[in-house]
């Protein structure tokens, strides 16, 4: 089975809900290719699609939901009729004593004793067996095989979610961590620059030792910061490469850019989580198998009816016997009904049983829709904090960015110390840090929400939940 195409099928609406609609357009400038050994673009479109493609739990989970696909036929629920060819054949020699009288008043009793007696019996027969009625169990049977066909497909799109949030997830972590890295590289270039104007000055008598020891620290300290950063993101690279597939060393650059969700209302948060949620979905199939369940339980109850009918040939030949041989030829047709009156309170205890497990499983899918309906709405909070810091951290920024460029022109005035500037670097540098690291929470929390909803993956009508 070609997975991935399955998958590519299935959900072929993914791309467009999760990467336009929801929270990140991603740039595709570069095309990745698992042959090379170094990609220099990578962007979360390409990391989902190589995912789907390479992610060994999807692959098992996907082998399972075809099992249980081929599962459902009538033939595996009893509806169909069972053909047998049986043959039989056997040979014998023994010694044998034959004791015989004939009809007569007082008849003489005649024996014959006799050794090395050999015996010969065949017999083939071509059967058909018919279940005409089984109380309701086959019905049962067949609609248990369908439900566990979609649960398999609902914990397929189960996985493939998971994945796409994890991988979402890593992902926004390494760009990140690249921005970090660039800032700091930038902040490094403007240390090193200042380091040398100190330099210079220290030359005109304008600068002391000590200025230039603090420069050159400020300077040690952000290429310890780069080399940390630089570290986190390639470790985080390596895992990532191996969720999707690529070779553990392949080095890239990813690519994101940003589209804000709006916000959402929550009576259609609420009401959309209810109704797609797969895992929401996932209990309530195990309610209706439990219900399944019971009726076949109470199936025993009543009778079954069984017909058949075959056509055989037998033979049998006897040195001893006063038959010596013996052909049988021809058809019998037969019913057999069943009705079970007592086994021990064993069809109770099953009813009881299933009763208890159908009230089981509703508790779990009731809970399981209010853990799921309070993530959801966690979610639209996290975004709506997020929304009102992204604006205030903006306008933050505005100011640092400003007050930098200012100190910096007072610093080459004269009139600001490297204190003063450094502070202010570093103000700047932790403001567009926060930005970035806001903006991608966003993208995180609203990929966990399409997630949460059942919006991020559309399936095909086919696999619907069976009422």
């Amino acid at each position: 089975m070609n997975f991935h195409k399955k998958v590519t099928h299935t959900y072929s609406l993914f791309i467009a809900v999760a990467m336009m609609a929801l929270t990140t357009a991603v740039t595709g400038q570069a095309q990745v290719s698992t042959e090379e050994p170094t990609l220099q673009v990578l962007t979360l479109e390409q990391a989902v699609d190589l995912a789907l493609k390479n992610n060994k739990q999807l692959q098992m989970q996907a082998n399972n939901s075809e099992v249980a696909q081929n599962n459902v036929y009538l033939g595996n629920a009893g509806f169909l009729p069972t053909v047998n060819l049986m043959g039989s054949g056997e040979y014998s020699s023994s010694s044998q004593e034959l004791s015989i009288r004939t009809f007569q008043p007082e008849p003489p009793v005649l024996t014959f004793d006799e050794d090395g007696v050999k015996s010969k019996k065949a017999a083939v027969l071509i059967q058909a067996d018919y279940v005409v009625i089984s109380g309701l169990a086959r019905k049962y049977s067949y609609s248990i095989l369908k439900k566990k066909s979609t649960l398999e497909n609902l914990k397929q799109e189960i996985a493939i979610n998971e994945t796409i949030v994890a991988v979402t997830g890593m992902f926004t972590q390494i760009a990140s961590l690249q921005s970090r890295e660039e800032l700091l590289q930038e902040t490094i270039l403007v240390t090193t620059d200042r380091l040398a104007k100190i330099e210079d000055r220290k030359a005109f008598g304008q600068a002391t030792g000590l200025d230039i020891l603090k420069a050159k620290t400020y300077l040690n300290q952000d290429q310890s910061s780069l080399d940390e950063v630089a570290l986190n993101k390639t470790n985080r690279i390596k895992q990532l490469n191996r969720w999707i597939g690529l070779p553990l060393d392949t080095l890239y650059r990813v690519n994101i850019n940003y589209l804000l969700p709006e916000e959402a209302d929550p009576k259609q948060v609420i009401a959309n989580v209810k109704e797609n949620n797969p895992n929401i979905k996932l209990a309530q199939s195990g309610v209706n198998i439990a219900e399944d369940q019971l009726g076949l339980a109470q199936s025993n109850l009543f009778p079954k009816l069984k017909v058949f009918a075959n056509y055989g040939y037998a033979y049998q030949e006897n040195d001893l016997q006063q038959l010596a041989e013996l052909q049988n030829r021809g058809y019998t047709v037969g019913a057999s009904l069943q009705y079970n009156i007592f086994n021990g309170s064993k069809t109770k205890r099953e009813i009881q049983n299933a009763t208890i497990n159908i009230e089981s499983q509703k508790i779990y899918s009731q809970d399981i829709e209010d853990q799921i309906t309070t993530e959801a709405l966690q979610e639209l909070n996290t975004l709506a904090i997020l929304r009102n810091q992204l604006e205030r951290e903006m306008d933050n920024l505005d100011t640092f960015e400003e007050t930098f460029n200012r100190t910096q022109e007072r610093y080459s005035n004269g009139q600001a110390t490297s204190l003063d500037l450094r502070d202010t670097q570093t103000a700047l540098f932790n403001a567009r840090v926060q930005v970035n690291d806001i903006k991608l929470k966003m993208v995180n929390s609203g990929m966990r929400l399409e997630s949460l909803t059942g919006q991020l993956i559309k399936e095909d009508a086919e696999n619907e939940t069976i009422k």
